[in-house]
């Protein structure tokens, strides 16, 4: 089983280069910020069952709601400074790498982009460890 901080990174790492920063803004509202779902999704657009269905799957993956705050916390800043591949074009989702039209964004920079997720998970990392040296 992967470790819980790699994998909420990989989660918002994938979805931030995929062109979705709605998922980790709602997450990180609701986990840190502590709003709630309904205020949420109005101020996104999206409905208040996503949202949970963000910070459930996160939760899952930390294995508990206290520690996926503590990782959410710690991390959303530098996942957000990832660059995404995927852009919205006119009304069109588009890749940066490939240079083609997609019509699913998360589905493929899953399948097409494996390099690019592990590079920015290690790099979110090694920025998270890098800062906690300092700070010691």
């Amino acid at each position: 089983m992967e470790n819980p901080l790699r994998a909420i990174v990989r989660y918002f790492v994938i979805k931030r280069l995929s062109g979705d920063v709605i998922t980790l803004l709602s997450v990180k509202e609701y986990l840190v910020d502590q709003r709630s779902p309904s205020e949420i999704g109005h101020k996104y657009r999206i409905s208040k069952y996503k949202v949970r269905g963000y910070v459930q799957r996160v939760v899952e993956k930390a294995g508990s709601q206290r520690l996926a705050t503590a990782i959410v916390e710690k991390t959303w800043r530098l996942v957000y400074q990832v660059q995404p591949i995927v852009i919205r074009a006119g009304g069109r989702w588009v890749c940066l790498l490939c240079n083609e039209e997609v019509a699913r964004p998360e589905a493929h920079v899953r399948k097409q982009h494996k390099k690019e997720i592990e590079d920015a998970v290690n790099q979110v990392i090694n920025k998270l460890q890098t800062s906690r040296k300092k700070l010691k």
